[in-house]
């Protein structure tokens, strides 16, 4: 259920919304929940539009509390044209992290909570847990929970290093 989709459905929704090789595309939570944004950035990021995407950092709670304008007007956008140049380098399936689990220069980090981690909490799969070797940093240590702000990014770099990323992996 949260795997990608084909490159052609991927293009079609996008242009759908409006979405052209030359957009700049701004995306943003609305209230604390800033995963599916990020998974929307990478999607874009993975059809090649990723220098050209940005994520509003503290979502529309941020913009609202620094007296912004908001609206209820919705508009269709015209649409899009996206020539496609997926990145397929970004993407691991699970062969690959198979085949690659114990090799140099490879890490791999669960961002799943720890409860899901550690298997004390199933999502529905079969067999709960981790992968074996993967360290665990749960992608809501990187937002500060006071303003759903990212973490500077020196702290983040520290999260991942203290989950057990090694510089040039």
């Amino acid at each position: 259920m949260l795997e990608l989709p084909p490159v052609e459905q991927l293009v079609s929704v996008f242009e759908k919304l409006g979405v052209s090789n030359s957009s700049h595309v701004i995306l943003y939570f609305g209230t604390n929940w800033v995963t599916p944004t990020t998974r929307v950035y990478w999607t874009l990021d993975y059809l090649g539009l990723g220098d050209r995407t940005s994520i509003l950092n503290g979502g529309l709670v941020a913009w609202q509390a620094t007296h912004h304008p908001v609206s209820t007007e919705i508009k269709q956008p015209a649409k899009g044209s996206i020539t496609p140049a997926p990145r397929k380098e970004i993407v691991a399936d699970a062969d690959w992290v198979s085949s690659h689990l114990n090799k140099p220069g490879v890490t791999v980090i669960d961002a799943r909570t720890h409860e899901f981690y550690n298997g004390s909490q199933s999502d529905g799969n079969p067999r709960s847990g981790h992968i074996p070797g993967a360290s665990n940093l749960p992608y809501l240590d990187v937002i500060d929970q006071d303003n759903n702000k990212f973490k500077s990014p020196d702290a983040i770099k520290e999260l991942f290093r203290a989950a057990g990323l090694k510089r040039g992996t």
